[in-house]
């Protein structure tokens, strides 16, 4: 059935009374309306202000005894109507209020005529209601009714969704979507779909609250001029006898002249006909010019009146637009609960950006228009129509009954007056604070006596009330609440000043947020606190509004700049505004008693207010939440790896900006990649992003499409985590020393195997290879690299080269799939120009301060953000720039909890200061359980990894080779011993291993070979304690284990502190020598001396130029002879250094020709003259306490020498880094 044509009839059933009558008095030009309620006796005496109808004095006693009403001792029967004076009463039964549906009605039509929407048949009232973007017209065709409390007669009035009308016993109360119809005696029938109260429709997602756009309605500013009358027309200034007087004493002066002179008769008859025909027409003249001038005053007249009718119909247009501006922002007190009772989308609708930010309505008064009058009048005119023109003026110059406002924004206000009345007047601005201003912007503090805490108690349930920063409610009564209250409290106010002092010079005005307003109705309790301090002062800047009470002005603070006085029920006065004399008279609002305070403060506290996105995201997300799944195998990894392609895109899920809203971060070039930057301080989930974002990316690509190098400068933290997954190509967790360049060198490496691999294929982008390699072309995969490093900023301070040239590298090898996410806790002087424009998104957690996030992301945003977690996303330029909730993979993985078990959850409850007390107690540990014999649950990262891992060694899915092998390690043992026993069977072997050099450049490993031939004279420089000596030892034992005493033999010359002396028992070693053996030492020279011209003479004599001719000509063999010299330094200063020197230099220059090398360490470089330097074909750097000397020694380099011993620099193609195998025991057998 269709009950939109079905008419229906209001009357309520006989038996169903659920509200307590009414009884309406009125004046013929406003209403009352008391309540009769039988549980409820009382006395009213209309003589007392708080029923006292305005112009109309009455000491009428009305009397409500068991619900029985009497007027005067006279009882008054429900629907009877009795007139008293000059007021009506009417008692009206209450009955059942009906709601009647108005989606899609535009236009309807009230009145005694059967076709109406709203049929009266004993009425005069015709009126329609037409909708308009955020109100109705009512437009009265016939009769009048009470619009609100005030009578209307015909015309269109304004009447805003929630305004009553009330006329013939009926009460219409239009809503946006709701007609609410009450009638009592059953008169009125209406053609519109009936609706239940359940079925209006309250906003979506209800309790949640979204605060909707802000219409504002601004007072006009017009300037209206009122033009001057026209000049007056001139009056006739002479009276008729001044007329014809002259021309009648011509005609008498002729007449005597002819009478004395005696002249011809004829004449004189002439002469006084002239002088007559003269006094006709003067006096014609004069009636003439007197009617002229009526005609035109009167013409005058009418059009300037009616000038000034259209004037001040558009004068009064202009005050229907004040008023109605005025009555919009600042609604009385029933509008207000009107609002609240249906959730109107303007609740809330004030933020402090906005004009009228903790402005509140005082009452009705008279205001001054907000437009201007221009009428120029002449000063002391008699004109009436420029008195009527000014008058106009005078009338318009204010507005009457209209709402006074004041606000809380301009210094410190003082409420002075009886306090029971100013405590009703207090409590009224908050609930119309509450009601148009967010808990999020504003909160609450009263402090007021112990005895006055019942008035102030059902204010608790306000959410602005709760002080969120300090987790306590804002009511101070007792030295207790205070202590609590205000000692945090004063921690703010000191925060807060220190925050204004240092941003003194900023170009922004520092806003605080939220803005407290503190209401102190009793000043004895804190008078010796310390937030004193801070009382005596204005704290606008603070974000702080102070309202004082006081009995009398005199008690107030000297510093107030706002003072109202609460006179008694019917009079309120505003002494001072903003420091300024105002005088400004007003009706003070009270409390009607119509009004349910509890249910406002109850229905305002049930609404959860979402700061447009912000609240909307859900505070956490686990990883498993964001994927909908409970069980890792619901992962479905392995459809996953099979049906995503990472060359058409990297989108994984990264969090949450509502419930079920997911987030994704995708690195592909062509979407939110390839590089991008991580910003967050301590304890905002900065690290568990990144862990997030490898989780997400390894559970939806496989292995050989994507892989991770993790750089942790600080250890190796993130890179344990990750261990067990199969994506995971390496780490490098320590960045000291020589380790950064040798990172970065090896990255420089795969870049470059991967650019062979793309020219074997004639392409040049990892998505052309990879889609290759997917359709079995190419065989050798090549993953995205993604190179994370968890914290830069410290990297990029004690490495800066490092982090220059990573970047770098980083932006090169965009087209070779190499993606840089770089994280740091604090970006300011981090991150600088390269970074940023290299990096194309951007997340930024919670940040310190504003100008950390515009360092990230240009703007102040992430400073506000409270949530662990909580980020925005930015790519590009703003192309998107979103707030979100990121997901958290540390969550204990759970998959068989019920997330409908409640058992487990706290119970608490409120105490007197708002802050929750635990009720239940978990008694699991009593039972005698001790917590290491329960099993502890891994993370849903541990357990995502774990799967990963076991799927991929199920499916014989394998690691890819790292891009880099690990550091050099410390210590290194050789494979296996030379055997010397087989070795000495054959022939010469000059080539040993005697460590393993790094070459990152070619991603590998090798033995550093010492061939003697080769390498020739050799020299090992470093400082004392790096290995210099235990490094000869190994190349003699190695050329001993490999070579027979006939093939090699060894002269040692120890001059430190007894380093070659282990070897001295070697079946090579021809001699040993000490410093202090000058003598020995004196003899070896002309020993070596000797040797070289014998062997010069044996080559020359066989006529060959080397020892291996030699020996291929003659058979024989010609063992090779290696001057060993430990801490060639001592040298200097000997009596035997110059000797040495000169046999040294000569060995250098010609024993290697002859079979006879020199093997030298030394401290330092300028140890050896340069004579012989040039002369040594190899040279070994260790450690050394300068640096610089390693580019004398093998060229410049990068690379440095960490302080590990046998650690050292050759110079192969290009210096490179190697450690000493562990030296060899010296014993042969």
């Amino acid at each position: 059935m269709d009950l939109a044509s079905k008419p229906v009839t209001t009357a309520a059933p006989a038996a169903e009374k659920l509200k307590p009558d009414r009884l309406l008095i009125s004046n013929n030009h406003l209403m009352q309306t008391i309540l009769v309620d039988p549980q409820q006796d009382r006395q009213i005496n209309l003589a007392d202000p708080l029923y006292r109808m305005a112009d109309t004095p009455s000491d009428t006693k009305i009397a409500i005894k068991a619900g029985v009403v009497t007027i005067d001792g006279q009882v008054i029967a429900p629907k009877e109507t009795r007139k008293v004076g000059q007021l009506s009463y009417h008692l009206v039964p209450q009955a059942v209020t009906q709601y009647f549906d108005l989606m899609g009605v535009n236009e309807l039509f009230g009145g005694p005529y059967a076709g109406d929407a709203i049929y009266l048949q004993d009425t005069k009232v015709s009126f329609a209601l037409k909708r308009e973007a955020d109100h109705f017209d009512l437009v009265i065709y016939a009769g009048s009714v009470y619009l609100r409390t005030e009578l209307v007669g015909e015309g269109t009035h304004y009447l805003g969704f929630g305004d009553p009308i009330y006329f013939a016993d009926v009460r219409l109360t239009p809503k946006r979507d709701h007609l609410e119809v009450h009638d009592p005696f059953g008169k009125a029938t209406l053609h519109l779909r009936v609706i239940t109260e359940e079925m209006i429709k309250l906003p979506d997602d209800y309790p949640n609250y979204h605060r909707s756009p802000r219409i504002i309605y601004r007072a006009p500013q017009t300037q209206v001029k009122i033009e001057a009358p026209e000049q007056e027309p001139t009056s006739p200034d002479q009276h008729l006898g001044r007329v014809i007087l002259p021309p009648v004493v011509m005609v008498a002066m002729s007449i005597m002249m002819i009478t004395l002179s005696g002249s011809n008769p004829v004449m004189m008859l002439s002469m006084v006909g002239m002088s007559l025909a003269t006094v006709v027409g003067s006096i014609s003249g004069y009636f003439h010019s007197k009617t002229e001038y009526r005609e035109q005053t009167a013409d005058r007249k009418q059009k300037y009146e009616a000038y000034l009718d259209e004037e001040n119909g558009k004068l009064n247009e202009l005050s229907r637009k004040q008023r109605y501006a005025l009555d919009y922002h600042y609604p009385n007190l029933n509008k207000i609960g009107d609002m609240i009772h249906h959730v109107d989308p303007r609740i809330y609708e004030k933020t402090p950006l906005h004009f009228d930010f903790l402005t509140y309505r005082l009452e009705l008064g008279t205001v001054p228009t907000s437009y201007k009058i221009d009428f120029d009048a002449e000063a002391f005119s008699e004109d009436p129509l420029i008195h009527e023109g000014q008058a106009i003026k005078d009338y318009h110059a204010t507005l009457t009954h209209a709402p006074i406002t004041t606000d809380l924004m301009h210094g410190p206000v003082g409420i002075i007056g009886q306090r029971s009345l100013v405590i009703e007047h207090i409590q009224q601005m908050i609930l119309q604070l509450a009601t148009f201003h967010s808990y999020h912007d504003v909160e609450f503090l009263a402090v007021f006596p112990e005895a006055e805490k019942d008035q102030w108690w059902w204010l608790r349930w306000l959410p602005h009330f709760t002080l969120h920063a300090m987790n306590v409610r804002g009511f101070v009564w007792h030295d207790r609440s205070r202590d609590q209250v205000l000692n945090s409290f004063y921690q703010i106010l000191k925060e807060r000043a220190q925050e204004l002092k240092e941003s003194s010079n900023a170009q922004e005005k520092l806003q605080f947020k939220p803005h407290y307003v503190l209401f102190l109705a009793n000043d004895e309790l804190i008078l010796d606190h310390p937030i004193m301090e801070y009382l005596t002062k204005d704290l606008t800047d603070l974000g702080v509004s102070l309202v004082f009470v006081a009995d009398v002005i005199q008690s107030l603070p000297e510093h107030v700049t706002t003072v109202i006085d609460i006179g008694d029920r019917q009079h309120g006065k505003v002494l001072l505004e903003q420091g300024k004399l105002s005088d400004q008279a007003f009706v003070p609002d009270h409390f009607p008693e119509t009004f349910d305070r509890n249910q406002a403060v109850h229905e305002l506290a049930g609404l959860h207010h979402l700061e447009s996105l912000k609240n909307s995201i859900p505070k956490s997300v686990t990883f498993m939440e964001m994927y909908g799944k409970k069980h890792v195998a619901d992962l479905n990894i392995g459809h996953r790896w099979q049906t995503n392609k990472p060359f058409k895109s990297l989108a994984v899920p990264l969090g949450e900006r509502a419930p079920e809203d997911i987030v994704t971060l995708n690195l592909h070039e062509k979407a939110d990649g390839p590089h991008g930057l991580l910003a967050g301080t301590t304890g905002s989930g900065k690290s568990e992003v990144l862990q997030s974002y490898i989780l997400s990316m390894a559970v939806n690509f496989k292995p050989s499409d994507v892989g991770f190098l993790l750089i942790d400068y600080k250890g190796g933290g993130m890179a344990n985590l990750f261990k067990n997954l199969p994506h995971l190509l390496g780490a490098i967790t320590n960045l000291d020393g020589a380790q950064s360049m040798r990172a970065l060198e090896s990255i420089r490496a795969e870049l470059r195997r991967r650019q062979r691999l793309f020219g074997e294929f004639n392409v040049n982008h990892i998505n052309q290879y990879q889609r290759l390699y997917n359709e079995g072309v190419a065989k050798e995969p090549i993953p995205h690299l993604f190179l994370i490093s968890d914290e830069f900023a410290e990297l990029k301070t004690n490495q800066p080269d490092f982090m220059t040239e990573l970047v770098s590298t980083a932006r090169i090898g965009r087209s070779l799939g190499v993606h840089l996410i770089l994280a740091t806790q604090k970006p300011s002087g981090v991150v600088d120009d390269q970074i940023w424009s290299n990096s194309k998104f951007k997340i930024s957690l919670k940040v310190q301060d504003k100008a950390d996030s515009n360092e990230i992301l240009h703007t102040p945003d992430a400073a506000s953000i409270v949530e662990p977690g909580r980020g925005y996303l930015q790519v590009g330029n703003n192309e998107k720039y979103e707030l979100f909730q990121t997901a958290y993979s540390g969550a204990t993985y759970d998959p068989d909890k019920d997330e409908q078990q409640v058992s487990k959850l706290p119970l608490y409850t409120i105490n007197e200061m708002g802050q929750y007390e635990i009720l239940t107690k978990d008694l699991s540990d009593e039972r005698g359980e001790k917590t290491a014999d329960i099993k502890k649950k891994p993370t849903e990262l541990e357990a995502v990894i774990d799967y990963i891992h076991d799927y991929a060694a199920k499916h014989d899915i394998h690691r890819l080779p790292q891009p880099w092998l690990p550091p050099l390690k410390k210590t290194i043992l050789p494979d296996k011993a030379i055997d010397w026993k087989a070795a000495w069977e054959q022939t010469k072997h000059m080539e040993v291993p005697i460590g393993i050099v790094d070459i990152p450049s070619e991603q590998a490993q090798r033995p550093l070979q010492f061939d003697l031939i080769k390498n020739a004279h050799t020299a090992v420089f470093a400082s004392p304690g790096y290995g210099k000596s235990t490094f000869l030892q190994t190349i003699v034992m190695q050329l001993a284990r490999a070579n027979t005493p006939e093939q090699m033999h060894f002269y040692l010359v120890d001059f430190g502190t007894n380093g070659l002396l282990a070897l001295r028992d070697l079946p090579h070693v021809a001699d040993l020598i000490r410093i202090d053996e000058t003598e020995k030492v004196k003899k070896l020279t002309e020993r070596l001396n000797r040797e070289i011209k014998r062997r010069k003479q044996q080559l020359n004599k066989v006529g060959v130029a080397s020892v291996e001719q030699y020996e291929a000509a003659t058979g024989k063999t010609m063992p090779l002879l290696q001057i060993v010299i430990d801490n060639y330094d001592a040298v200097r200063e000997t009596s035997f250094e110059e000797i040495v020197e000169s046999t040294m230099t000569a060995i250098s220059r010609e024993g290697a020709s002859v079979g006879i090398y020199l093997l030298i360490s030394a401290n330092r470089h300028a140890a050896i003259r340069v004579q012989m330097v040039a002369n040594l074909k190899t040279q070994y750097a260790l450690h050394l306490i300068d640096q610089t000397e390693n580019a004398d020694i093998v060229g410049r380099t990068k690379l440095k020498v960490d302080e590990i011993p046998g650690r050292g620099l050759v110079k192969l193609d290009n210096p490179q880094l190697f450690q000493t195998i562990n030296r060899q025991p010296a014993m042969m057998a």
